[in-house]
């Protein structure tokens, strides 16, 4: 995507949890602008810390050439406010994915499901679009139009889903313990946004590998709904949808298709990397097809 970035067009790869992005600067005949945000920008609760900052400098970026209050682009042109970096062109497209990759790895940006994009024009002001970043558009607030009543909607939808009718939001903003065959999942209401995610943990103790990697991203190719990623020697499944306006057969169908193609990954991730695999047991899916 960033082969295509053009002079003045801005990309923006954001954190939903709370303001921290990469930012990339199409800056034309003179290249391309990594950047990412200073202290100066983020509250006291997320900080960078001292070993984060040289962590961004070792990867060749530059600390902030001055403070948001006398952020003058016109006398200070080749600084910023943020913490950034210069790739002049030629620009090395795969070097500067890289840099921006573990740029997200230092300010601990756990997997790619935190992440959503916006993108613009600052000649014109017109939004772009880069679908195969494989990330969510980000929602703006003055787009947003949440509904108060969303989430007993929700419940109603879950409830009417699993034929039980006692489901309720905890203590931590979930709904939690839905059974469907081998998976257990957890849905809940993205803060500020006017969306629904739901993610389950699919095989536990397994170990990262090379093999592994590449068996998940393959299959988030094939189900572009769905997002699988591994923490903790455990595989998760992911997926959000938007939530506004809500749709109950929509939201419905989208559940439903979760727990099921969960449920078939389940199974065929355990007979490859799980206890099958080293047993040679081919696991069974309760999935029919």
């Amino acid at each position: 995507m960033l082969s295509v970035l053009q002079e003045d067009e801005f990309l923006l790869i954001s954190d939903k949890r709370f303001n921290q992005c990469v930012q990339f600067v199409g800056q034309g005949f003179f290249g391309i602008r990594l950047e990412t945000t200073s202290n100066a920008y983020r509250d006291d609760a997320h900080q960078l810390t001292a070993a984060q900052i040289a962590g961004l400098v070792d990867l060749g970026l530059q600390l902030p050439s001055r403070i948001p209050e006398e952020s003058d682009p016109l006398s200070d042109p080749d600084g910023s406010p943020n913490i950034f970096r210069e790739f002049a062109s030629p620009v090395d497209f795969d070097a500067l994915a890289a840099v921006a990759v573990n740029v997200l790895n230092i300010i601990a940006v756990p997997h790619a499901g935190y992440l959503e994009y916006d993108a613009f024009s600052n000649v014109d002001g017109n939004s772009l679009s880069f679908p195969a970043l494989g990330l969510r558009r980000e929602i703006h607030s003055e787009d947003s139009d949440t509904n108060p009543k969303l989430p007993q909607l929700l419940l109603d939808t879950i409830s009417e889903l699993t034929g039980v009718d006692t489901w309720v939001f905890g203590d931590d903003g979930e709904v939690g313990g839905i059974h469907f065959c081998s998976v257990t999942a957890y849905v809940k209401i993205l803060s500020d946004t006017p969306h629904i995610r739901i993610y389950a943990p699919l095989n536990e103790n397994v170990e990262e590998s090379p093999a592994l990697l590449s068996r998940i991203n393959e299959l988030n190719a094939e189900y572009g709904f769905m997002h699988l990623f591994h923490q903790g020697g455990t595989i998760f499944a992911l997926s959000d949808i938007l939530a506004s306006p809500f749709n109950v057969s929509i939201v419905a169908h989208w559940l439903g298709n979760f727990f099921q193609i969960a449920d078939e990954l389940n199974g065929v991730l355990q007979a490859e990397f799980g206890d099958a695999a080293s047993t040679g047991e081919v696991q069974p899916t309760s999935v029919t097809h």
